[in-house]
């Protein structure tokens, strides 16, 4: 990743600017591997991706929903600082629901800011009635 913050905030107004060209609700950040030097990573884009999402809340304020899908199981977690990032994103997705998501309750991440990523892949929706278990569901805005 290797964000400075120059080009964090380059990304951030080509967001914006695609988000309005295409009538987009909002972007999800999908990094997965952000501290794996074996898929291209550095300790260092942990804190990169965190100063990203701050920037990304700051820039993109009410108008824009912003989520962060994080890797799929308990090793690839250290390259991330989930509880540090609930403050600052709307919403984490878990690609692989079949894994456990203790490890986020350890680190104190709200059960309320996940999203399982089930179905409508690529966007998020709130349910209009939280309590549905069925798969035919309404669903009220987006994220």
């Amino acid at each position: 990743m290797g964000f400075t913050e120059a080009s964090r905030g380059a990304l951030i107004q080509s967001l914006i600017k695609s988000m309005d060209t295409y009538g987009c609700q909002g972007a999800d950040i999908n990094l997965k591997y952000p501290a794996e030097p074996k898929r291209g990573g550095r300790k260092k884009d942990t804190d990169n991706l965190v100063l990203l999402m701050n920037e990304m809340k700051g820039q993109f304020g009410e108008r824009y929903g912003r989520s962060l899908t994080i890797a799929p199981d308990y090793w690839y977690l250290h390259g991330f600082k989930p509880a540090e990032m609930q403050k600052v994103r709307s919403q984490t997705n878990i690609t692989e629901i079949k894994k456990n998501p203790e490890p986020l309750w350890f680190d104190g991440v709200d059960p309320a800011k996940i999203g399982m990523n089930l179905a409508y892949s690529r966007r998020a929706y709130t349910l209009a009635d939280p309590s549905c278990i069925l798969i035919d569901f309404d669903v009220g805005a987006g994220l």
